[in-house]
């Protein structure tokens, strides 16, 4: 089951997040993604998919393959 929440700073902005309960361990990090970061969506043939740019910057919890980030 999933938490969502939202929380209003002095300022008036508001933040909103989820948590994820999953039932093993999996190796996560805190990413960072700034304003302005481009991303390609891969795809399995090679190929480039949809490109992007973020509008605002944002965090979140990313899964890495480095089992010693955690």
């Amino acid at each position: 089951m999933c938490t969502s929440l939202s929380i209003l700073d002095a300022l008036g902005s508001t933040y909103i997040g989820r948590t994820l309960e999953f039932a093993g361990a999996f190796p996560w990090q805190l990413s960072y993604f700034p304003k302005g970061l481009k991303f390609t969506s891969a795809i399995t043939n090679n190929e480039n998919g949809i490109s992007y740019q973020t509008s605002q910057t944002f965090i979140g919890i990313t899964l890495t393959t480095d089992t010693s980030a955690n």
